[in-house]
């Protein structure tokens, strides 16, 4: 009687000769790496579209996959038991996935200035570039000094957005803990679109006041920037005279005469009595 009246119900709810409905398919789990670390996000198959991803592995055997890659989806049975299985994703049916070298850094990273000032020790170069290296920033660019007893120090970080955010937390802990003054700036990659040609300039004379900013001003009134510049004094061998030294590097305008700008800065030396090098970076 049992058996007569499964088949009854059976037969009512129209599953006779057929298999029952399909189920709704399960959600798949997309894993998705920024740098190293995987998180997870659910995402319904059927209300989202696939997106270019990476395949969650190790850091040194991931792949950038684009457009689209290789996702992990991981299907539950109904033993309960969770079952990972690789998944090609295609955004568009006619694209195709190109496979790019995991030696290159994906485009968009982001970049950061930070400045330091305090007491000068031993160790602070070290601290500092230990501190950037562990968030998994690039030191693209730095400048360090010692000016009397007080150390300064200026970084040009890129990295990814992650990277620059947790570096941005923990400077400020490291500039604490080390006792230094500290200034930190978001930036961006220089792109201008005129043609500069790097120039070194040397100017060597006894010590003056005014030396620096007459230099500086020289170049200022013809748009030729200055892209960096360090100074320094000595006494002169033998006699003991105080001089001082500047050595500057220009970008001159691609459109400038070069010759004219020489000859304009040697009379210009000349008459404030300096002896002065105008010459390309080679």
């Amino acid at each position: 009687m049992l058996l007569l009246a499964d088949q009854c119900r059976k037969h009512r709810n129209g599953h006779v000769g057929r298999p029952p409905p399909l189920a709704r398919p399960p959600r798949q789990l997309e894993a998705h790496r920024f740098d190293g670390s995987c998180t997870a996000s659910h995402r319904d198959p059927l209300r989202s579209r696939h997106r270019g991803i990476l395949a969650p592995c190790s850091f040194n055997d991931a792949m950038y996959l684009e457009p689209t890659g290789i996702s992990s989806t991981f299907h539950t049975s109904p033993g309960g038991v969770l079952h990972r299985i690789p998944t090609p994703c295609w955004p568009n049916r006619g694209a195709r996935s190109k496979v790019v070298d995991p030696a290159v850094r994906p485009p968009g990273d982001s970049y950061l200035v930070a400045s330091f000032l305090g007491r000068d020790r031993p160790g602070l170069v070290c601290e500092l570039a230990e501190s950037a290296v562990d968030c998994g920033c690039v030191i693209k660019d730095s400048r360090m000094a010692v000016l009397g007893t007080e150390f300064s120090m200026m970084l040009l970080l890129a990295g990814h957005w992650n990277a620059i955010a947790k570096v941005e937390q923990t400077l400020p802990r490291v500039a604490e803990k080390l006792d230094l003054r500290m200034e930190v700036r978001r930036t961006q990659p220089r792109s201008d679109s005129k043609i500069h040609v790097p120039y070194a300039v040397e100017v060597v004379a006894v010590e003056q006041p005014n030396v620096v900013r007459d230099v500086a001003d020289f170049f200022a009134n013809r748009e030729i920037n200055v892209e960096d510049m360090y100074t320094t004094t000595y006494a002169a061998p033998h006699t003991g005279a105080p001089m001082f030294s500047l050595h500057m590097t220009i970008g001159i305008p691609a459109e400038l005469a070069i010759a004219t700008i020489r000859g304009e800065f040697m009379d210009f030396c000349d008459d404030l009595n300096l002896d002065a090098m105008l010459a390309p970076v080679k």
